[in-house]
């Protein structure tokens, strides 16, 4: 861990992209479980690879400008003397440097990788990957023989296949006892959440997506038009 200034500052300039690519890169994913070491490396080539791309222009321009940029091959030599000499060029070049660093981590997670089936959970290609922008409908068969059915609307997006995952359903909601044989609606609540480890057998339906024609260009004059005609020949045959 960083214990001065300096190696905060570096520190943070290594991270902040890394952390970036790799967040942004996961959003709208299946989660999934991973070692800390793995995180570690992932975060850490991120941002090494992002700051080396970063740093070629501005040594490029450090060759070209030596009194504008950062004299690198001083800072080397004596980082000390010559970050307290020249503190404010180099905190600016160092905040360009991760200003950099932070927009290409950001253009290059912009489009995340679809990931596989054996890197998702059922859950995941039930409801988003199978899915295709429909609404679904669900029935759970819980241990205890009761039944509940309604639409989906949320879930655990959890890779991990276990009980500690968490489903939401939203109203219509229906119900049926262990004991009955007919479902009824089930107006009490607004929506319920059911814990994977209690549901025994799932279903689930994609309803159909309901298109709704629009009236073609030029319709409503049309209809209008002949409207006035009708009323215009009906004027006619009572005179």
């Amino acid at each position: 861990m960083p214990t001065t200034i300096t190696s905060l500052i570096l520190f943070m300039t290594l991270v902040i992209p890394g952390v970036l690519y790799v967040s942004r890169r996961e959003r709208g994913l299946p989660e999934r479980q991973r070692s800390v070491f793995r995180e570690t490396i992932g975060v850490g080539v991120a941002g090494i690879t992002f700051n080396l791309l970063a740093l070629i222009p501005i040594l490029i321009l450090a060759m070209l400008f030596p009194s504008v940029i950062v004299d690198v091959s001083k800072l080397i030599i004596d980082t000390r003397k010559y970050l307290g000499d020249n503190w404010y060029k180099a905190g600016l070049w160092a905040c360009v440097t991760l200003v950099l660093a932070t927009g290409l981590a950001w253009l290059s997670s912009r489009k995340p990788k679809e990931p596989t089936d054996d890197y998702t959970s059922s859950w995941a290609i039930l409801f988003k990957k199978w899915r295709h922008d429909r609404e679904v409908h669900i029935g759970c068969t819980l241990d205890d023989g009761s039944w509940f059915g309604g639409m989906l609307a949320s879930y655990n997006t959890s890779t991990v296949e276990s009980g500690d995952r968490d489903i939401i359903l939203s109203q219509p909601l229906e119900y049926r006892d262990s004991t009955a044989t007919e479902a009824e609606p089930y107006p009490q609540v607004s929506a319920v959440c059911l814990s994977a480890r209690h549901i025994r057998s799932m279903s689930i339906t994609w309803l159909p997506v309901v298109s709704v024609s629009r009236p073609e260009k030029g319709s409503a004059q049309k209809q209008g038009a002949e409207a006035a005609s009708a009323d215009s020949l009906a004027e006619e045959r009572v005179l």
